[in-house]
């Protein structure tokens, strides 16, 4: 014979909420870390230097669950051992660009190249955003990712504005 489980919560043994039940039946996983920072359009535009690999000055902390956002580095350096997906954008601007790219990087190594266009845009002062995601582990200690950017153009620079040069990440699999 099925048995049933009513219940709303369910606690670690340390008495943290670890799973909420809604009144639907609809399960939630709490204190699941959360990131999404954004470069502000109060900070405006950031002057990158031409055909230069640069990290975007994220400045603005739109949700930071566990307050990992390092604001002095630009970098998040998750303190729970596991997998995290990151989804990063360089919005890039600059008179007729040859090359738009970002980069995520790991401990000062470059593990996601997001959307790189070579060529000539037929604009004299285009926009793009490069945009990609990846799933990478972090030891829950010492790495850290970064997020940057390059452009190839004359008066080249990071967008600045809601959601156009930013960085999120949820972690996705705890290994510890």
């Amino acid at each position: 014979m099925p048995s049933v489980l009513k219940l709303d919560t369910i606690k670690s043994l340390a008495g943290n909420e670890a799973i909420s039940i809604n009144e639907s039946g609809i399960a939630s996983f709490t204190n699941i870390p959360l990131l999404y920072v954004v470069r502000s359009a109060a900070a405006g535009n950031q002057t990158v230097t031409t055909n230069t690999i640069t990290k975007a000055q994220l400045d603005t902390v739109n949700i930071d669950t566990h307050s990992w956002w390092d604001a002095a580095n630009y970098r998040y350096i998750p303190q729970i051992p596991g997998y995290y997906r990151f989804e990063y954008q360089v919005g890039l601007t600059g008179t007729t660009p040859s090359i738009l790219q970002s980069s995520l990087l790991k401990n000062d190594t470059t593990i996601n190249i997001g959307f790189r266009f070579l060529g000539s845009f037929s604009t004299t002062a285009g926009s793009l955003g490069s945009t990609a995601s990846f799933v990478a582990y972090m030891n829950g200690t010492t790495d850290y990712v970064e997020v940057w950017g390059l452009v190839n153009a004359t008066s080249p620079a990071f967008l600045g504005s809601a959601a156009v040069t930013y960085l999120q990440s949820q972690l996705i699999q705890r290994t510890a």
